[in-house]
């Protein structure tokens, strides 16, 4: 029989998790006003629902050894930590400087496309995206891109854009740090030899980190929702989902492994 992973505790947390982040979007009263898909509580509910599916497909990357993918969407759930804590923090005034980086957004590919288009002579293509960009300028003349950073010190979810950051140069962008993953010296006398991994094995405590913080801005998007929907059936949990976390937490840095700050 194979032997259950030293995180399997936190797996088994990580589903319960799941399921009640399900049940709070099931549980979800809301009544759409003029604000349509701009009610902070819709958007929360799709920061969590986003959220889940990042949970479940970095568990699946865990299982399979693969935790740069896993960290890789782990950074993406922090991002919504980061979102959730904002427009918690912020409502309205947060969905529309998240509409205003939409625009931003849009304006930037838009001119990218653009020049493109212009390069290769692309006379049609160029005069639509020409209308395509005046009719955006003209519906947002003055627009900007979120901050991060000022979003997450702005709120009660700073820890998460720490997580943010760190798992952005470590798994998700190319990087010095994320490229020497593959790289393993080795020694035959006294010559010293390269070799590349391509299938580089993670550490124990380096899955366990990865399950850990996972789980943490679940949690922390859990409550952050529910908060925003000023409360849901489902959502009387959370707190003792929060003291089985912390039960967890204390049991691992008790167990003499090193940790991961």
């Amino acid at each position: 029989m194979t032997p259950k992973p030293h995180y399997a505790p936190l797996l088994t947390y990580a589903q319960k998790l799941m399921d009640v982040g399900v049940g709070i979007i099931a549980g979800a009263k809301i009544e759409i006003g003029q604000e349509w898909a701009r009610n902070p509580k819709v958007v929360a509910l799709t920061l969590l629902s986003r959220s889940l599916g990042n949970l479940k497909g970095a568990v699946g990357m865990v299982q399979q050894s693969l935790v740069v993918e896993a960290r890789s969407l782990t950074r993406l759930a922090c991002e919504n930590l980061v979102c959730a804590g904002a427009l918690a923090a912020r409502g309205t005034g947060f969905v529309n400087d998240l509409v205003l980086d939409e625009a931003a957004s849009r304006k930037r590919n838009g001119k990218l496309l653009l020049e493109h288009a212009e390069d290769q002579n692309l006379a049609d293509v160029t005069h639509k995206l020409r209308g395509y960009l005046a009719e955006l300028e003209k519906k947002h003349p003055k627009v900007k891109g979120l901050n991060m950073r000022y979003e997450a010190e702005a709120s009660a979810v700073r820890q998460a854009y720490i997580w943010y950051t760190m798992l952005s140069g470590d798994a998700l962008h190319v990087s010095a740090t994320s490229l020497n993953r593959h790289l393993v010296r080795e020694r035959d006398g006294d010559t010293v030899y390269l070799r590349v991994d391509v299938a580089p094995e993670p550490t124990h405590e380096e899955m366990y980190d990865t399950v850990e913080i996972l789980c943490a801005v679940l949690l922390g998007v859990c409550v952050a929702t529910n908060d925003i929907l000023g409360g849901t059936p489902v959502g009387v949990v959370l707190r003792s989902m929060a003291d089985e976390f912390d039960v967890l937490k204390a049991a691992h840095a008790t167990d003499g492994l090193p940790k991961v700050s």
